[in-house]
């Protein structure tokens, strides 16, 4: 079931954090029913050069590639919430930030690849491996 209010995303300024150059990060926040979660854009600006109403940057330099980040990612944002809308899964802000950062996929180890390997090996005895060929295999893998 989807939530009643649905996760909102917005963009920020921190003013009171500016590095020697004068630039401060520009923040996303994902805000719901339960809290929220802030997180950088990777994006510097002069905090006199954000527009706090249209969440971008207005400057005489070149911010134009700056300013269609901002909109990309609360693009890809507003699509998966709208993709988990549609499917009526629930989505946390927690899930909706690992999804966005690609965090949300396995991660695989070494010892995995020898387990998949050795399994694909013990699959094609027979076929194309011999029983001795798993063996070796199986030797070097020590499993605990």
């Amino acid at each position: 079931m989807f939530m009643d209010k649905p996760i909102k995303v917005s963009f920020f300024i921190n003013k009171t954090r500016v590095d020697k150059n004068g630039f401060s990060h520009i923040y996303c926040k994902l805000i719901d029913n339960n809290g929220s979660k802030k997180f950088s854009t990777g994006i510097k600006c002069i905090p006199s050069e954000w527009n706090k109403t249209s969440k971008e940057i207005k400057s005489k330099r070149d911010v134009y590639l700056d300013n269609q980040y901002l909109k990309l990612a609360k693009q890809k944002l507003d699509n998966l919430i709208f993709e988990y809308h549609l499917s009526n899964e629930p989505l946390t802000i927690e899930k909706l930030y690992s999804i966005y950062t690609g965090n949300d996929k396995q991660k695989y180890t070494l010892c995995d690849a020898f387990e998949f390997h050795n399994n694909h090996i013990a699959k094609q005895v027979g076929k194309a491996f011999k029983k001795s060929t798993l063996k070796r295999f199986a030797s070097c893998w020590y499993k605990p």
